[in-house]
């Protein structure tokens, strides 16, 4: 019947978020352990499931204003 959900998937959907909910605890618990590179590389991983991508911007569009980044020494 159209509309009716699949058992089988809808099981397999539940193992997959546990499973995936079991390893963000294992991350949590041992990130400790995980080296600078390591942890670089899992949050680059990750990012893209929180941020959502920036459009790309168009190589002919001139008209927007250029950003100004100024570093104070005497900071």
């Amino acid at each position: 019947m159209k509309g009716t959900p699949n058992a089988t998937n809808a099981d397999i959907r539940q193992l997959m978020s546990n499973h995936v909910a079991q390893e963000f605890e294992f991350i949590q618990t041992h990130l400790h352990e995980f080296t600078v590179a390591e942890r670089i590389m899992l949050l680059k991983s990750l990012f893209r499931y929180v941020i959502a991508p920036l459009a790309p911007e168009s190589a002919t569009d001139h008209s927007s204003s250029q950003v100004v980044i100024q570093v104070h020494s005497d900071l």
